[in-house]
Parts: structure tokens; C-alpha cells; sequence
């Protein structure tokens, strides 16, 4: 695992431009302690983890699977739910889902992003992972919607399909097989575990689709 100076380097040119600002705090090398992989996990919200029932957030249908898709990333990563919903929404979805797999200080999403002037504009409402301040090498983003995906990003997004609710989708498990199998990876770059996943299947365009029943 690499030393916290060496992730700190990397955090800096993850950044394009010295006006840019890290939507994440910065690790701490007391933070590496709290996760078994050096990756960071971003995870969108609707369509992908669940499904709004209602405009407000209040009502959620979870995606058949999550509570052990939780259970596998517990611990194991630095994860991220990133949603173009208002703070108020997202944050009703995280206390929804709540759910820590043993006594821990750390919760399952370690962040959560929602709506920011920062990033977010009604016109081109993308999710650039060089925001994140993180090794670039060890982001992942699971994303239902690839116009969110920034195209330096393609190689290490993951398109699910969209889940609507309802009991009957398998996206989930066919998704804990391939994050185990990043963790399992020993630190390899999220790119390379991604292209050559027997899971996946790579479009025209380069995008990474999640291979379902």
C-alpha cells in the first residue's frame, strides 16, 4: 500500500489547474488505517443504488442486492456517493441505508456529494473524477448514466443498467463479483482490473457495461 506521502503527490495532479479545488478532504495518514484497499468507490445515487419513489427522497425502492453490495465495501474501500439530487435528498437516501456490518467509527460512505456550484451546471452536469483529489490509479465510479462520465474518465467507469424498482434485477451481485475482484487485485490500476473483467463489456465508444443475466 503506498505511504501517505505518496498518495498526497498523487492528489495534487489529480487537479488540472491550481483553480481547482478538491471536492473530498484530504486523507490523513491516520485515514489509510480505516480501509483494507487503498481504492475509492464512487457511486451514484438514482437509478443506480435505488429508486426514488417519490421527488423529495422520502421513499426509496433499494436495488435487490444492496445491503450486501454494503457489506462487501464496508471497510474495504474509501466510498463515495456522488448524485446530482439537492443535499437534502441525498442525505435522506444515506440515512435510509445506513447500515454498518460491525462496530465501527467509519460509516459505509465515507462522503457524500450532492448538487455543488462547484462541479454541477444544469448544461453539462458531468462527475469529473480529478475533483476527487484522489490517486487517480485507485478511483472507480459506478455510474447508470454515461453522459455523467467525463470521457478521461470512460476507463475506469462501470455503466450499470438503470434499475426502476421491483424485485427482479441482478445488477448488484454481478457487481460484488467484480469490486471483490478488485480487491483481490493487490492495488492494481482500477483501468486494467476493469479491461480485462470477464464481467464487463466494452462499447464502441469505450465504455465499460456490466454484463447482467
Amino acid at each position: 500500500m503506498a505511504s501517505p506521502i505518496q498518495r498526497s503527490t498523487s492528489q495534487k495532479r489529480c487537479l488540472s489547474s491550481k483553480t481547482e479545488v478538491a471536492l473530498l478532504p484530504t486523507r490523513r495518514a491516520i485515514d489509510y488505517q480505516a480501509f483494507e484497499t487503498p481504492y475509492t468507490l464512487v457511486f451514484d445515487l438514482d437509478d443506480t443504488l435505488a429508486h426514488s419513489k417519490d421527488d423529495d427522497g422520502n421513499f426509496f425502492d433499494e436495488r435487490p442486492g444492496l445491503r450486501d453490495l454494503l457489506q462487501l465495501i464496508h471497510g474495504k474501500s474509501e466510498n463515495v456517493i456522488w448524485t446530482c439530487g439537492m443535499r437534502v435528498y441525498a442525505s435522506r437516501f444515506v440515512k435510509g441505508i445506513t447500515y454498518t456490518v460491525k462496530q465501527s467509527v467509519y460509516p459505509t460512505f465515507a462522503h457524500v456529494l450532492y448538487r455543488d456550484r462547484r462541479w454541477y451546471s444544469e448544461e453539462n452536469p458531468v462527475k469529473p473524477l480529478r475533483l476527487l483529489g484522489r490517486d487517480y490509479r485507485h478511483v472507480l465510479i459506478v455510474e447508470n448514466n454515461e453522459a455523467a462520465v467525463l470521457a478521461e474518465d470512460i476507463p475506469r467507469a462501470v455503466i450499470v443498467p438503470d434499475y426502476h424498482g421491483g424485485p427482479h434485477d441482478d445488477g448488484i451481485p454481478f457487481l460484488c463479483e467484480l469490486i471483490n475482484g478488485l480487491y483481490q487485485s493487490d492495488g492494481e490500476d482500477v483501468e486494467s482490473v476493469l479491461a480485462r473483467s470477464p464481467l464487463l463489456r466494452k462499447s464502441k465508444k469505450g465504455y465499460y457495461y456490466l454484463r447482467t443475466i
